[in-house]
């Protein structure tokens, strides 16, 4: 079974994790948050598989090789890789769910080379910069970091919607769950068991 994959894009702020959760938790037999894989340590509270796939970095480089991990980033800050596995991708879809992940615009084209533009959709979360603002101070972190994802708002946004195939408005959470869900479930005529 080919993977049917959901990239929810756009800039800091904008309630990616927040629209992937409420997908999940309202439609739980239908879809999953695609997990990375990565080299980094397993911190306390995580597991295998949530947030991430934990290997060494031998066994990173390894799959690289053998192409299994198609696309990858080396964090500058720790030198640590952070990339997709198909073998995750794949075992996935084998249980008939469709795959929502968060990712760059070079995610987004690594997705669609490798599934293809009918099984990945790309769907940028519009929200206005006053209202991503409020969230990013709600959420707090140091000024310096506030005030760079807020400068960077608008050029992200300009950037990343060219990568994008949909745009969806994020301003209320439970209306733009049902328009992402009603939208996936129109262009793959499909409800995964």
């Amino acid at each position: 079974m080919k993977p049917i994959i959901v990239v929810l894009e756009g800039p800091s702020g904008v309630g990616k994790d927040t629209v992937a959760r409420e997908l999940n938790r309202r439609f739980p037999d239908i879809y999953v948050k695609m997990p990375s894989i990565t080299d980094r340590a397993m911190r306390e509270g995580e597991n295998q598989g949530n947030p991430y796939f934990f290997v060494s970095t031998e066994e990173f480089k390894k799959k690289i090789t053998t192409g299994d991990v198609f696309e990858y980033t080396i964090v500058a800050r720790d030198n640590l890789h952070r990339g997709m596995s198909k073998q995750i991708i794949e075992g996935i879809a084998k249980t008939g769910r469709i795959q929502i992940k968060d990712c760059d615009w070079i995610g987004i084209e690594a997705l669609k080379r490798e599934y293809g533009t009918k099984n990945v959709i790309a769907i940028y979360l519009s929200v206005p910069k006053e209202e991503v603002a409020r969230r990013i101070h709600e959420r707090g972190g140091s000024v310096n970091d506030i005030q760079n994802r807020i400068a960077d708002f608008e050029n992200y946004a300009v950037k990343i919607q060219k990568y994008c195939d949909h745009s969806i408005e994020n301003i209320i959470l439970d209306s733009c769950v049902n328009e992402i869900h009603t939208l996936v479930q129109s262009k793959f005529k499909t409800t995964p068991k």
